[in-house]
């Protein structure tokens, strides 16, 4: 394949993304319209969210390799979109754990992210240091994360309260 047809332009390719990236949220919203999103229909909810988010966010990261490695021109046009979209979705998750699931209560807001500050702190160190020079710190700060088996929400208090979740070692 020759670098002309390479660089051609594709008059459909960034409906044809936006379109396609509209489904997700359409399919959440039929779901949540006819109660099919299960038991816990805002953790359902939050859960879709959040991972879309992500895939928008590392197809918007993979479109530079793509176009290095592979030479591809034309997912660098579709870049900006993808993360104007990890956004939106993103943003969509937040508002949804503030103000469904939380019930905009800032307090349990602040107490769930006091409560997974180890979380916070892994992550602080993936991107303080990308290059992993740090990584026997990154490797015992996420060894005192460990997952706990999924407990009866009966025992579980609190509006944003599931079944599963990370606790640290040491701590109640």
């Amino acid at each position: 394949m020759g670098t002309a047809a390479r660089n051609a332009p594709l008059p459909w390719l960034k409906p044809a993304v936006l379109t396609g990236s509209l489904v997700p949220i359409a399919a959440i919203m039929m779901r949540a319209s006819v109660n099919a999103l299960g038991p816990d229909p805002i953790a359902q909810a939050l859960n879709q969210l959040g991972l879309i988010a992500l895939v928008f966010l590392i197809a918007a990261l993979a479109c530079t390799p793509l176009k290095v490695i592979a030479g591809w021109a034309w997912p660098m046009r579709l870049r900006r979109m993808l993360g104007v979209l990890a956004f939106f979705y993103a943003s969509l998750h937040v508002i949804t754990y503030t103000v469904l699931d939380q019930g905009l209560d800032w307090r349990a807001i602040y107490d769930d992210i006091v409560k997974r500050v180890h979380l916070l702190r892994v992550f602080h160190l993936c991107l303080a240091d990308p290059a992993g020079r740090n990584l026997d710190q990154l490797g015992a700060e996420t060894a005192r994360l460990r997952p706990l088996e999924a407990a009866p929400s009966s025992r579980l208090s609190g509006a944003g309260a599931r079944g599963a979740s990370l606790h640290v070692e040491g701590e109640t």
